[in-house]
């Protein structure tokens, strides 16, 4: 829905997963975005407010927010011209880079109007590129946005000139200049290089990010490409050859992109280089390459599986083979760890998945949010539960000064009313609050939690608020109830009893902020896995057997599988209200004591552990 997009997977056996991609609006101070999911269960799963309290739904909660990879192509992060591809930025970076005192600044050259990704293309975005426009550095410095110029159908910017002392590449924060005679340009890295961290740390971080994520997205594509060949061979030579080129094109590039990345080798390795930019360029390097490989594996292995139907396709299989070795050996001579150890057994390959993973989020680190999360009540939730008090008192006074103008104040008739009165203003103010809670979830929330951009030296970029709560059914809004209908028949009529619980979270974000620190980030991807152990417990044996009737053998028994369906919709808005373009999915949970067996969704689609 525009600017929102939803995506959800089976995580694991007991757990499923919602991945959203939030486009920020940079024009903005604040943008907000809201997530709604409504569970509706079955009453025999036993789950109530009672036996799944609010804390215990938290602990199967897993909800994390980071910034969304930029999308950038290998051709663009390739391309010497292209300001914004990392890999220029480390070679305007490299120690051994002289001083330009002259020229249009990093972040000018970009231009000034910044374009969002749209649609189109595999990969679902147009990503960042070379005309993609940033603010300037003054500009930024100052918190403004770029003065726009148009200019022959482009966008212009001032341009801000910045010199830098001899020695000031070494330590890390700051370093000018350009690759090539493309991109005539200076520098100011402390703008430019995600803020506090260290330019060349910031560039190579985001460059893995990149190549993670383009390689990934590319790498899933030609999947699909060579998924779609005829297993029987009837595929048009048109068909193979395209699969032919999209698949020579990627090694090509790939190689190209590591063969150009390995030229800084010597510079960030030298001893002019200072150590965090020599270990940080050796993960990275690591990283990219145990990457890659999988990927190229993948293809290959799917390659292997046609290659019998078109032997057109062979000569592919020897070239990933080759791209394959290329980089186990460049890993073995550069004394990395990341492959995994026959010799050192069961150990040996859990060490190497553990390494994988923390490469992984080496990597990715970089566009991680922090999470500082308080419980404590609110300035709302305090108003709100001082109103339930205060009405609960009330009642309390009236009660008594009633009483008091009917028998004297003294009498037993007096002290049985003020006990009762008493009594009855505690649970007052607990149905209140009661109330105020499912109400006005959001109001009085459960969590709050800063996000935090460690890129911006701990800065918040954004504030969530999260609460959850059972509900009544007349509580469930229209939309959500016409999405989650049944078929009407005295049947579902009479197994429509269901426990509702809603989960909300409201994202507050401050696109300003997060552009000073980041210029290629434009989006928000946000993380919701849902774990379903604790529906499973009073549920049956998975499978039961029942005579086949059909068969006339009497002592035949058929082994059925006993499900339960839990329903959930999700309702995603942005604007500050779940009314404003507002967007529905729906998913049935398809459980069985062992977990999940499948998910569907409301579009028809199967949704099975991978």
């Amino acid at each position: 829905m525009g600017r929102i997009e939803s995506r959800f997977k089976v995580h694991d056996k007991y757990q499923f997963e919602v991945k959203l991609d939030y486009e920020m609006d940079l024009s903005k101070r604040i943008d907000n975005y809201r997530i709604e999911a409504f569970f509706f269960l079955p009453v025999n799963l036993g789950i109530n407010a009672l036996s799944y309290p609010k804390d215990l739904f938290y602990r199967d909660l897993l909800s994390y927010t980071r910034y969304k990879t930029p999308v950038m192509s290998f051709d663009e992060i390739l391309d010497e011209s292209n300001v914004l591809s990392p890999l220029t930025r480390l070679y305007m970076f490299r120690p051994s880079r002289p001083p330009d005192a002259t020229g249009a600044s990093t972040e000018a050259a970009a231009g000034a109007e910044r374009g969002r990704a749209g649609g189109g293309g595999r990969r679902g975005g147009r990503g960042v590129g070379k005309d993609d426009a940033v603010d300037s550095p003054a500009a930024m410095a100052s918190g403004e946005g770029g003065r726009e110029t148009m200019s022959d159908g482009g966008a212009d910017a001032s341009v801000a000139a910045h010199s830098s002392s001899s020695g000031a590449a070494a330590d890390g924060r700051t370093g000018e200049g350009t690759h090539g005679d493309k991109a005539q340009c200076t520098v100011r890295p402390e703008l430019t290089a995600g803020g506090k961290l260290p330019p060349v740390v910031y560039e190579l971080r985001m460059l893995g990010a990149i190549v993670k994520s383009t390689s990934r997205d590319d790498g899933d594509f030609i999947l699909n490409r060579l998924k779609d060949l005829p297993a029987d061979g009837s595929a048009n030579a048109g068909e193979v050859a395209d699969a032919k080129h999209i698949v020579s094109e990627f090694l090509a590039k790939t190689e190209k992109f590591f063969a150009r990345f390995r030229e800084l080798r010597r510079e960030y390795l030298s001893p002019r280089a200072a150590p965090e930019w020599q270990e940080t360029f050796n993960i990275l390097d690591e990283a990219m390459s145990a990457q890659v490989e999988r990927v190229i594996f993948s293809i290959g292995r799917a390659i292997g599986e046609k290659v019998a139907a078109y032997p057109a396709l062979a000569d592919l299989l020897e070239d990933s083979r080759r791209h394959i070795a290329r980089e186990v050996e460049h890993r073995k001579g550069a004394g990395y760890p990341c492959d995994p150890d026959a010799s050192g057994g069961e150990q040996g390959y859990e060490a190497y998945l553990h390494r994988l993973g923390m490469l992984k989020k080496f990597c990715g680190s970089v566009l991680y949010l922090s999470a500082s999360t308080d419980a404590a009540p609110t300035g709302m939730t305090h108003l709100l539960y001082g109103i339930a008090a205060a009405a609960a008192m009330a009642f309390a006074i009236l009660v008594s000064l009633a009483t008091m103008r009917l028998v004297p104040a003294e009498s037993a008739v007096f002290l049985l009313a003020a006990i009762v009165a008493y009594a009855f203003k505690d649970r007052i103010k607990d149905v209140l609050k009661s109330s105020f809670s499912r109400r006005m979830a959001l109001a009085l929330p459960d969590r709050r939690t800063l996000l935090k951009d460690q890129a911006l030296g701990g800065r918040a970029v954004g504030v969530c608020r999260e609460a959850m709560s059972f509900i009544p059914t007349s509580l469930v809004p229209p939309d959500v109830a016409a999405c989650r209908a049944r078929p009407t028949g005295l049947l579902e009529e009479e197994a429509k009893y269901e426990q509702v619980f809603k989960y909300e979270k409201d994202i507050a974000l401050y696109p300003r902020r997060v552009r000073k620190g980041h210029v290629r980030v434009r989006a928000i991807n946000d993380i919701l896995r849902f774990s379903v152990r604790h529906f499973l417990y009073k549920m049956d044996e998975p499978v039961k057997s029942l005579p086949d009737f059909g068969s006339g053998d009497l002592e035949r028994k058929l082994p059925l599988a006993k499900v339960y369906h839990v329903n959930v919709v999700f309702r995603f808005s942005y604007g500050g209200s779940a009314g404003d373009a507002a967007a529905l999915e729906k998913l049935r949970l398809i459980l069985d004591r062992d977990g999940i067996r499948r998910i569907e969704t409301g579009g028809g689609k199967i949704l099975r552990l991978e």
